[in-house]
């Protein structure tokens, strides 16, 4: 699966008057994630809940 997500937002800081850009700017990030088979699930041992090192 492939996951998109683009965000557009307004310039905090008036700069872009000096240097003639427009004054919302856009982010966009993707992502790819496998999917797992359902039928495959059952082969896999119990989640295991860790802290970080």
């Amino acid at each position: 699966m492939l996951y998109t997500v683009t965000v557009s937002y307004q310039r905090m800081f008036p700069l872009y008057r000096l240097v003639n850009i427009g004054n919302t700017t856009t982010v966009k990030a993707a992502t790819i994630l496998k999917n797992q088979p359902y039928d495959d699930q059952a082969a896999y041992g119990a989640p295991v809940t860790r802290n970080c090192p």
